[in-house]
């Protein structure tokens, strides 16, 4: 279902070049299927058990031709949220190399 629909995201964040687009997974149906995909939640199952909330997604843009740094951090441990390591955790999917036209090594 996600694929192909990049281009959605480009054309509504284009002419402000959004670089992070937080709950991501609300108003962006590719994004509210990834996020309930049977993949990632067997995956976060068999980390913290079967009682499972989405409870905030972030979609990074990183937009051609334009520096993107995120500088370290530790996920969910700031100002703004402190997860429970006993309770959380963040997944980070992504799109595999082949699928961005990268020949696997």
């Amino acid at each position: 279902m996600a694929r192909g629909c990049g281009a959605e995201v480009t054309t509504a964040h284009l002419d402000s070049r959004t670089e992070v687009i937080p709950e991501a997974h609300l108003p962006i149906e590719w994004a509210a299927y990834a996020v309930r995909s049977p993949g990632l939640l067997r995956a976060v199952q068999d980390v913290i058990g079967n009682a499972v909330a989405v409870e905030n997604t972030f979609l990074m843009v990183k937009w051609p031709g334009r520096e993107f740094l995120v500088p370290w951090h530790q996920d969910g441990t700031n100002e703004h949220m402190d997860l429970d390591p006993e309770r959380s955790v963040a997944a980070w999917p992504g799109r595999p190399a082949r699928a961005r036209g990268v020949a696997a090594s």
